[in-house]
């Protein structure tokens, strides 16, 4: 019985004609290499979002990290146009008119009694009464002369700060102390009372305070001095240039006016002891100041 199903089975295949399997296999052929080809695309647009991403990575680090230079110590880079320069508060100085000091900060907190000044305390007192802006390059000597860098928002300038107690004034200064006082400051000799001075002025409470110009010497271009009843003279010593790097003084521009350090010589906690609050602050933020030659 089955046999014969099987032969039946057979005989009526052979009689139909060929199934069109040509147009399947090629369809299938065909629909292989678009699924193969679709792949290669994935992949590769993986690639290349893959490296899209590496490549902003690398634009993105190198801002941070290489390239033009970004913003330093409150300085723009190089190129840089965008930053607005702030206005000054006193822009110029005529010394026709009568010198009105500018307002310094509150400054170093005095408490405690009187101990003999250091560098660093001086340095510490010098830097709570300047205006607002980036500082540094601190050093400072034996003399009570101190130097910081200040950039009030147009470069950053240099600025030397001296206290002493002149001749006179109730102690003997040693023979040639004020010459060598002077030459630490970048002058060969003391200047003569009447020296580059472009204002001079008695202060109401006694004592003189007296700006002096220097065409030829950048450390003191400008020289604000306050010679207080008691003896003490405050120098500060405005610069046109930089400190020495080896070769030379770079130029910089002024990093006080007038007017700022007239404000800054009058504070009357100047002196060659200052209060034990403000020595011990400067003893703890420059443990190590840099020895100014």
């Amino acid at each position: 019985m089955d046999q014969e199903f099987r032969s039946r089975l057979v005989q009526e295949l052979e009689a139909e004609p060929e199934p069109p399997i040509g147009d399947l296999v090629g369809a299938s052929v065909r629909q292989g290499r678009r699924l193969r080809t679709f792949r290669r695309v994935q992949t590769g647009g993986v690639a290349v979002a893959v490296l899209a991403v590496v490549a902003v990575a690398a634009v993105v680090a190198s801002g941070a990290t290489g390239g033009a230079p970004g913003v330093q110590a409150g300085g723009p880079g190089i190129g840089s146009t965008e930053r607005t320069v702030p206005p000054r508060a006193y822009p110029s100085f005529d010394p026709s008119q009568k010198l009105v000091p500018w307002q310094p900060p509150a400054g170093a907190p005095a408490t405690g009694p009187q101990v003999a000044a250091t560098p660093a305390g001086v340095l510490e007192l010098l830097l709570s009464l300047l205006p607002e802006g980036p500082t540094g390059a601190y050093a400072g000597n034996d003399d009570l002369l101190v130097q910081t860098y200040l950039d009030p928002g147009d470069g950053q300038g240099m600025l030397r700060v001296n206290v002493s107690k002149v001749v006179g004034s109730g102690d003997t200064v040693p023979p040639g102390e004020a010459e060598a006082r002077c030459r630490t400051m970048g002058l060969d000799a003391c200047p003569s009372p009447d020296e580059g001075v472009s204002y001079r002025a008695p202060l109401d409470n006694g004592g003189e305070i007296v700006v002096r110009q220097f065409t030829g010497n950048c450390i003191q271009h400008a020289v604000v001095e306050v010679t207080r009843a008691d003896g003490i003279r405050v120098q500060v010593n405005i610069a046109s240039c930089l400190a020495w790097d080896g070769t030379r003084n770079p130029p910089a521009p002024p990093a006080l006016t007038i007017q700022q350090a007239a404000g800054i010589a009058l504070d009357p906690r100047w002196n060659v002891t200052l209060a034990r609050s403000i020595v011990d602050a400067g003893a703890a933020r420059f443990p190590n100041l840099p020895e100014l030659a």
